[in-house]
């Protein structure tokens, strides 16, 4: 099994989509294979192989219908709202489910927004400069604590033991 990409946070912010096509999003991107492979099942007493792509999953809209107590032509109807609004997907109907490809997957991915990098950067450096200035608070306090012997000169020395200085 391979890493699984996050799931993009910026679908919840669409005015355009309701939570079921976002949770039928969320739940498709779960699934969606990121590399190649042979998909292999077992529906209604058979045996199915299927091979998938990179951004391709089986999307079964019975059991989501069932685990989550709605028609199966409102999942079909969120995910064609999806592919209109949010992203491009195409669905391939099987008698095992649908065969769901993200078409700009590798876009939707991608982790090098400049805005989540600049936020990723910014915190990091927050939370180091944080550190820094604990640890500094820490050092002064124990310097505080410290007897700390005053360091004379070859001058003072020499006056206090009533010599002269040439």
């Amino acid at each position: 099994m391979s890493w699984k990409q996050p799931i993009p946070t910026d679908i919840k912010d669409n005015p355009n989509l309701t939570s079921l096509e976002v949770s039928v999003f969320c739940y498709i991107m779960l699934f969606v294979r990121n590399e190649d492979g042979l998909e292999q099942f077992i529906h209604a007493n058979k045996h199915y192989s299927q091979e998938l792509k990179r951004g391709q999953c089986i999307f079964k809209v019975s059991k989501y219908a069932n685990e989550h107590k709605i028609d199966r032509k409102r999942i079909t109807r969120s995910i064609g709202i999806i592919s209109k609004w949010y992203t491009e997907m195409d669905t391939i109907p099987m008698p095992f489910g649908l065969i769901v490809t993200i078409k700009d997957y590798d876009n939707i991915i991608k982790m090098d927004n400049g805005m989540d990098s600049e936020r990723t950067v910014r915190g990091q450096l927050t939370r180091a400069l944080k550190s820094v200035k604990t640890n500094k608070t820490t050092f002064k306090s124990a310097d505080e604590r410290r007897t700390v012997t005053p360091v004379m000169t070859e001058e003072e020395i020499l006056r206090e033991k009533g010599g002269h200085i040439i």
